[in-house]
């Protein structure tokens, strides 16, 4: 069974030992929180997105031919998708057997 997250935890810079330039607004405070919640460990995006980097070799044909389908665009090291072998330039194509086109 998956742990829900914790509740944040507000600290005041005080608190952290930090100075007051610390690139917060004036008033901001940090929040620490740990998440629990399981995730794949990837970025989607649009393969017309990925025309000037990752699809910046590919035919125009091939990068149109993918439509709106959610490209993998980064991964997380030591991710769940990581460890199944899931590279950069991976079509998403169904979730559960159904049929995915926007990211």
């Amino acid at each position: 069974p998956a742990q829900e997250a914790v509740e944040p935890v507000k600290t005041t810079r005080e608190e952290r030992g930090e100075k007051k330039d610390d690139g917060l607004p004036p008033g901001g405070e940090w929040y620490d929180a740990r998440i629990f919640t399981p995730t794949l460990g990837v970025m989607f995006f649009k393969p017309q997105e990925l025309t000037d980097s990752l699809f910046l070799n590919t035919e125009k044909q091939i990068v149109d031919g993918l439509a709106d389908r959610p490209v993998v665009a980064f991964i997380v090291e030591g991710s769940s998708a990581r460890s199944a072998g899931v590279e950069l330039g991976h079509v998403l194509l169904k979730v559960n057997g159904v049929d995915v086109r926007n990211p």
